[in-house]
């Protein structure tokens, strides 16, 4: 009997162990996930609406947000594109498949971007799968390259289509472009 006691009290003992060195571990986990990293970073620093790089239209019942997003640039070396993630938020009772066809693989020719006296045609046009048919999410990189006049601003256009007549301006100072990208990575 007593050994059976004796046995019970060296499990009990065992099983409080292995729980404390579990709980331990399990907030080392979580300590060691929370998000500090750099894209964390950029991702606040994007969505902060003092710093003006993140823009909101409704049209048609659709919301749209336009974020640009500063690239990293070389040291030395001025960023080669400029990054916009548009984000469109359609009515589930307007997401037909001729809509979803549109956004999957005709949408490169829907965005523009304005600056001076130069119209830009995206390098890239992606939608970013998220296996949602009323959350569409774009990348849409510009070459800076083919930006031949001045101007103090640029502005993208989503050009009307299947899901809205009517064509949506976003317009950036190109100064808040640049404080972004030297705020976040100390040159522009």
């Amino acid at each position: 009997m007593e050994e059976n006691f004796q046995f019970a009290l060296n499990t009990l003992k065992m099983r409080n162990k292995l729980v404390f060195i579990f709980g331990i571990g399990a907030w080392l986990f979580i300590a060691a996930c929370k998000d500090n990293t750099e894209g964390s970073k950029l991702t606040d620093f994007v969505k902060d609406a003092g710093n003006r790089l993140t823009q909101k239209a409704e049209v048609s019942g659709n919301k749209v947000v336009s974020q640009f997003v500063p690239d990293k640039p070389e040291e030395g070396k001025g960023s080669d594109v400029y990054r916009f993630i548009i984000t469109v938020q359609s009515s589930p009772e307007k997401t037909t498949d001729s809509i979803l066809y549109f956004f999957n693989y005709k949408s490169a020719g829907y965005f523009r971007m304005v600056t001076g006296t130069d119209t830009l045609h995206p390098v890239l046009s992606e939608r970013m799968a998220n296996g949602r048919e009323d959350l569409h999410q774009f990348t849409v990189l510009f070459d800076r390259s083919g930006i031949t006049g001045t101007s103090d601003s640029l502005e993208i256009i989503f050009l009307g289509n299947k899901l809205f007549a009517d064509s949506l301006f976003f317009r950036y100072a190109l100064t808040d472009i640049k404080n972004a990208t030297k705020t976040l990575y100390g040159y522009e």
